[in-house]
């Protein structure tokens, strides 16, 4: 368990590998038990014996988690989330409005095989 100066409370795995020393937090406890914290610790233990660096394999599978999410999100979804996210920056509705054009322009275009293009 580690304490920090303002008095907060985690779990943190310290191990050694390839002669590096590293510290793996494993939860707050709060929010994590000490036998969650034990499994926890055990599972990174069990990698160490595979010479696999527990920080790296953990985030390895969040990024793929991420990859997995944002295969889920369609083009227009993710358009429509980047206006609604950067309305207050356009200068009025009309601009919003063409962003909006332009994008379903894009999505057409896109979607459409080239050699129906007239160019």
């Amino acid at each position: 368990m580690q304490v920090t100066g303002a008095g907060a409370k985690s779990w943190v795995l310290r191990y050694s590998l390839r002669g590096r020393a590293r510290e793996m937090g494993l939860g707050s406890v709060r929010k994590v038990s000490l036998s969650e914290a034990r499994k926890k610790a055990a599972d990174c233990h069990r990698l160490l014996d595979e010479h696999i660096d527990p920080i790296e394999h953990r985030r390895l599978r969040r990024d793929a988690a991420a990859l997995a999410a944002a295969k889920t999100i369609t083009f227009r979804e993710a358009a429509e989330t980047y206006i609604a996210a950067h309305r207050a920056g356009l200068r009025n509705l009309k601009h919003a409005a063409q962003w909006r054009t332009t994008i379903a322009t894009y999505e057409f275009v896109k979607s459409t095989p080239v050699s129906c293009i007239a160019f």
